[in-house]
This record gives C-alpha cells, sequence and structure tokens, in this order.
C-alpha cells in the first residue's frame, strides 16, 4: 500500500519509501490517530522528526500547517529517501532540512534549528525503549519551547515500559494504542 499524506495542503500526494523491508513507516491510521489527539497543535509550529525514515510524521505536520520541519536519521537509506521526499513538496530552504545524525549524541547539532514545538520519535524496532535519552538531551540542550509535545510511537507492548518519572520536566501526559502500535505522548512544561 502506498504511502500517502492524508490531510493538508498536500493532501492525496504521494511519498517515496525505502525498499528494505526493516523500515516500518507509520500506518495511514496510527499517523491519523497521532494527529487527532495533537488536535491541530502542529498549525504554525517548527517540527522535529526523530527516527524518520521516511519523513511521514514530519512532512504530515507541513502539510497540515507546521512553519517547518527538520528530519534526523543514521541511515544513509533513509537520508536519500527523505531527499526525495522533501523535493516533492514546494518549500522554501529552510522550511524542510534533513540530517544524518547518529541518536542521541548527535542532539547537540541540532542547537541552531531550535527551539522546537512538536516532537516526532519513532525508532527502530530493536531501540523501542531505549530513545528515552533523548528526550532527556531534548531538555537539557533546550532544544523545547514550553508547552512543546513529544509523540514517542512504540510496539503497543512495550508502553507499560515507558516510566514516566525518568523524565523530570516533560510528564506524560496519554497513551494510546491501536492494534498492536501505541503512542505515548509528553508535553514540556512551562
Amino acid at each position: 500500500m502506498p504511502l500517502r499524506i492524508f490531510s493538508g495542503e498536500r493532501k492525496g500526494l504521494k511519498l517515496h519509501l525505502p525498499p528494505n523491508p526493516s523500515f516500518k513507516p507509520t500506518q495511514a491510521k496510527v499517523r491519523e490517530a497521532i494527529f487527532s489527539v495533537l488536535g491541530g497543535f502542529e498549525v504554525g509550529k517548527k517540527a522535529l522528526d526523530l527516527y524518520a525514515g521516511s519523513g511521514a510524521m514530519g512532512l504530515e505536520a507541513f502539510s497540515r500547517g507546521a512553519l517547518s520541519a527538520l528530519f534526523v536519521d543514521d541511515s544513509p537509506e533513509a537520508v536519500n529517501i527523505l531527499g526525495k521526499n522533501l523535493a516533492l513538496f514546494s518549500a522554501k530552504e529552510n522550511e524542510l532540512k534533513v540530517l544524518k545524525l547518529k541518536l542521541p549524541e548527535g542532539l547537540s547539532r541540532l542547537k541552531s534549528f531550535s527551539p522546537f514545538d512538536l516532537v516526532f520519535m519513532d525508532p527502530p524496532y530493536r531501540l523501542e525503549l531505549s530513545p528515552g535519552e533523548n528526550l532527556k538531551k531534548l531538555i537539557e540542550l533546550k532544544l523545547l519551547n514550553p508547552g512543546s509535545l513529544l509523540t514517542w510511537e512504540m510496539d503497543a507492548k512495550c508502553l507499560p515500559g515507558v516510566d514516566p518519572n525518568l523524565y523530570p520536566g516533560f510528564p506524560l501526559f496519554k497513551t494510546k494504542t491501536w492494534g498492536s502500535k501505541g503512542a505515548a505522548f509528553f508535553v514540556r512544561e512551562p
């Protein structure tokens, strides 16, 4: 099934997908449900898409009115696909950017692009719970505006393993599941 933007200015736009079967783009029904939870929060915001893969989440946010989106992945294959997908949008140079970085080490390189208002994080299966270190670093490096939101996608079975006490200043405000997929939603305290 093709991966498409489902709403906003670029609704229906077909995105490129990496041919590698280990890439797991967020299913359309899950993307739609996540944006339903966000309730239009993305409009006028700066988005950060970590472990971006195809970039579907950040591009969806941009299509729906985000001011800009920065896409981060450490896979050369993903960075190549991201470049192709960003080229499908008629965006100004500073609105859509891709960086090849390893996380969480590379987060310090995002300082010149910050602060962000909306973060999407969909790590590879083998790392689903380890990216919690990114939340700590995002706060420590002051990369987030007060009131910013972070969506952390994972297998629904992993949701109980997310310890909200590990992220002071970034409380967990909601968890949702859709079949085997789940997401934890965090908000940056003022």
